[in-house]
């Protein structure tokens, strides 16, 4: 018995094993920033919050695009396999109205939570054109191939 605790390395040391140096202990260095355009202000709970507005925003922008289709076509709902136009313009403006109540709905969020102007704070940014001019930038064609 007294062999074998003469073998044993001391306390702490693997027998065989080469000492760790101190910059071999040290935590890896902390990764870079992300870049501005991907830092969002918000978190896990405005998502979810954002999920769910947009699940009910959606459903209640299809029940004022119904109604606003009755009114402005006087077709109903239920007459639109008979009037195809009803209901691509139903479909059409329910988008519209959810879309624009959802950047609604960011802007209020962005402005009232965290004081940041809204497009920044979203990542827009200006199209950069280096050497072009910004007119004949949005009029240029492609050549045509032949």
């Amino acid at each position: 018995m007294s062999e074998f605790n003469s073998n044993r390395a001391p306390q702490g040391l693997v027998p065989g094993a080469e000492p760790v140096s101190e910059s071999q202990l040290q935590p890896p260095p902390a990764p870079p920033e992300p870049p501005e355009d991907l830092r969002a202000p918000w978190g896990w709970a405005d998502l979810v919050v954002f999920f769910f507005f947009g699940i009910g925003s959606a459903i209640l922008s299809g029940q004022v695009a119904g109604i606003a289709i009755l009114i402005l076509m006087g077709v109903s709902p239920a007459s639109y396999p008979k009037y195809p136009t009803a209901l691509a313009a139903h479909a059409t403006l329910a988008q519209a109205l959810w879309s624009l109540v959802m950047m609604l709905y960011l802007f209020a969020m962005i402005r009232a939570r965290f004081d940041r102007p809204f497009w920044r704070a979203i990542g827009w940014h200006s199209l950069r054109l280096e050497g072009v001019n910004r007119i004949s930038s949005h009029l240029a064609r492609p050549a045509n191939p032949g």
